[in-house]
Order: structure tokens, then sequence, then C-alpha cells
């Protein structure tokens, strides 16, 4: 993945930035001390199900962009064998 010239490593440009990982990292601390004063109380319950749920969602999206290739596979190679797409 390319990432802007701001967020890219200066030492490999496909990764994301040491200092943008690091204030991910540290922001989730300051939430966790800021959330109480906002009424939202963020237990070890809610915090387990909230990164299960994370997860769930980027195995769904994964699972779904991975179907949608393979039917545009299919569909193009169908294309290609009966005529209807020329090949490149």
């Amino acid at each position: 993945m390319k990432y802007p010239k701001l967020l890219s490593s200066s030492v490999d440009p496909q990764k994301l930035s040491l200092t943008v990982k690091g204030v991910i990292v540290g922001a989730i601390p300051v939430i966790m001390f800021l959330a109480p004063l906002f009424g939202v109380n963020l237990s070890d319950g809610i915090l387990n199900d909230l990164a299960e749920s994370v997860g769930n969602v980027i195995l769904q999206v994964g699972a779904t962009v991975s179907a949608a290739m393979v039917v545009v596979g299919v569909v193009r190679k169908i294309l290609v064998a009966v005529g209807w797409k020329k090949v490149k």
C-alpha cells in the first residue's frame, strides 16, 4: 500500500511511518484516561468485546473482497472464453 509522503516511512515508503504508529499506540492510553471524564466506562470486558468486534469486521471485509475478486475473475474468464472480451 502506498501511503502519502507525510505518513510513509523514510526507510520504506510502502510502510507506515514509525512516528505515525507511535502516535496511534500513544493515543490509546490517552483515550482510556479521558473516557471516564466523558461518562464512558471502558472496562476490560468492553475493550475485549470491542477488539473482538473489530477483528470480526476485518475478517468479514476480507472475505467479501475475496469473494468479489473470485466472482470478477470467473466472469472475466467466461467473457474471454466466449469472445465477448478481447485480451489486451
